[in-house]
């Protein structure tokens, strides 16, 4: 299940890729907008997903539920904002998804790094 979800968190951001910078393929721009902010966040997932195949099961599928719905409640916050012209400060929705990608990313790594100390004291014990 692990592997079929790090391949998948590739393809998507993959497709995206392919669709939107090598076929030309363009919607409206709020829409391009929310494809990029989707693609930052696929990205990132994938990259925590290489680290995380190290987790048990039970914790892969809580950590994956937890960054589904931390990367939609970003992209909720963030899409109204889009060019930095909307309501909030006045940053790029993109630099925004990174923020909150970045920000989520770090307290992953960590958790990952604690989960993988444990588990290599309870096998060394």
């Amino acid at each position: 299940m692990k592997k079929i979800t790090s391949l998948v968190l590739l393809a998507l951001p993959v497709l995206i890729f392919l669709s939107f910078f090598i076929f030309k393929l363009r919607l409206d721009e709020n829409l391009d907008n929310l494809f990029e902010y989707v693609f930052v966040w696929l990205i990132t997932l994938f990259i925590l997903s290489i680290f995380a195949i190290k987790l048990s099961n039970t914790k892969y599928k809580v950590w994956l539920v937890i960054s589904v719905i931390v990367s939609i409640i970003s992209i909720i916050f963030v899409y109204p904002d889009g060019d930095g012209g909307g309501y909030g400060i006045g940053f790029d929705g993109e630099y925004m998804t990174m923020w909150f990608a970045s920000l989520y990313s770090i307290p992953c790594i960590i958790y990952f790094i604690v989960d993988f100390i444990r588990n290599r004291k309870n096998k060394i014990s």
